[in-house]
């Protein structure tokens, strides 16, 4: 194979010499379990801005309102960066 013979296929022949296929899975498990996590807050946030933006109307969001609604996601999003 003509990718072998380049570093990216010598790096990658060596990780699976070295340490196995497994390896290239490394850290994976936090992002898989903590993402989900994250979306479920976003999601809650988000319905809880929409509905004291806009009652229990289901009419889309204005521009302002929307722009609201984007701040406090960005902050919500700002804070997971700390955790």
């Amino acid at each position: 194979m003509q990718m072998l013979d380049t570093k990216l296929g010598a790096c990658v022949k060596s990780i699976i010499s070295k340490e196995g296929v497994k390896s290239f899975y490394k850290g994976v498990y936090s992002p898989l379990y903590s993402v989900p996590v994250i979306n479920a807050i976003v999601f809650g946030a988000y319905e809880m801005a929409r509905r004291g933006l806009m009652g229990n109307s289901e009419a889309d969001m204005t521009l302002m309102q929307g722009n609201l609604y984007f701040s406090i996601m960005v902050l919500i999003h700002k804070r997971n960066d700390c955790w």
